[in-house]
């Protein structure tokens, strides 16, 4: 399903979430998950570990994976995302995107793309210069830089 979205949608970005650590995931199960992510290459995708919370239906399986091993997975698996990130970001210098000022951080201007999630994704860092932006506005900006999980752009006049 996911190739035909690709293959069907030119341009598409996808962005998805994985717990890891659940109790029935074993090690062989991991390493798979591993494969997927890095033979698919989400362009946005986050990690969280397992937790026992009362009420849900997996409380009863308990949580027989022990926290480090969780925490190493939750890293292994961002290791692979932080490669194939930086590879989308690098993809969209020079490029004019439309983003969403959330907040100012001393220097910056805050904002996001229509890829990625609130404060979990790429924030796109916009110098305080020129003129003052509101908050909740969209703006015109080009990618003149990109790391891992940030871009760097100016306004678009």
């Amino acid at each position: 399903m996911l190739a035909t979205l690709r293959e069907r949608i030119p341009g598409i970005v996808l962005r998805t979430t994985f717990i890891v650590g659940y109790p029935s995931e074993k090690k062989e199960d991991f390493k798979e998950l591993c494969d997927f992510v890095k033979e698919f290459r989400f362009e946005r995708m986050g990690v969280f570990t397992y937790s026992v919370e009362e009420n849900t239906p997996a409380f009863i399986l308990g949580d027989p994976v022990n926290e480090k091993e969780k925490n190493k997975r939750k890293n292994a698996l961002m290791e692979i995302q932080q490669e194939i990130s930086e590879d989308f970001n690098a993809g969209l210098v020079d490029k004019e995107l439309t983003v969403l000022i959330d907040s100012v951080e001393g220097e910056y201007y805050i904002g996001r793309t229509v890829y990625d999630a609130p404060e979990v994704d790429c924030e796109v860092l916009i110098p305080v210069t020129g003129g003052e932006l509101a908050i909740g506005s969209m703006v015109s900006v080009k990618v003149y830089e990109a790391g891992e999980y940030d871009l760097f752009a100016n306004l678009v006049k």
